[in-house]
């Protein structure tokens, strides 16, 4: 019964299992609503990045209030090919096919207590690659790339979501470290 006992006891010890509440050491956040927030993304991604963050956790009255402040959206333009006429033949005009966008946001954590910044702000940037045709043609394949979106537009507003998740992972990143 000895042997048992303490063999369950190293086995446990040795998953690294432990009876300790592992949530007791984490902080609560605030994170509300971010203004020129495209649907609630960038916050919805925050929201789960803390969530899943081994220091924090979201809460709707936490210890801290995590304020992001949207400094800058960007889109340029990396990616170009000649335009083609309407026979397909190649013509004297360059138009885009692949666009970088970043965004930079600034972010301040501050102690809901004492209403006093406990950290910021600091700026930290995302950015996303995608490929794209510059005109609308929804019915259309774009032979130019296997898998993307055909329209400029479609394939910018696609690529919100992804960008939110990599500014969130970022900004997350960056909390764990103070």
């Amino acid at each position: 019964m000895k042997k048992g006992v303490f063999l369950l006891l190293l086995l446990l010890a040795g998953c690294g299992y432990t009876l300790v509440d592992s949530t007791a050491a984490r902080y609560t956040v605030t994170v509300p609503f971010i203004e020129k927030d495209n649907g609630g993304e960038l916050t919805r991604s925050l929201i789960r990045e803390l969530s899943q963050s081994a220091n924090f956790s979201p809460s709707k009255s936490g210890r801290y209030t995590l304020e992001v402040v949207f400094v800058e959206k960007k889109d340029e333009n990396v990616g170009f090919r000649y335009d083609q006429n309407s026979n397909g033949e190649l013509i004297n005009t360059v138009i885009p096919c692949e666009t970088r966008t970043s965004l930079l946001a600034q972010i301040t954590l501050i102690d809901s207590y004492s209403n006093c910044r406990y950290f910021g702000p600091v700026c930290i940037s995302a950015g996303v690659t995608y490929d794209h045709d510059w005109y609308t043609s929804h019915s259309a394949v774009n032979v130019f790339s296997l898998g993307q979106v055909t329209d400029y537009f479609d394939a910018r507003d696609s690529i919100y979501p992804v960008l939110s998740r990599k500014l969130a992972r970022k900004i997350v990143d960056m909390l764990d470290q103070i």
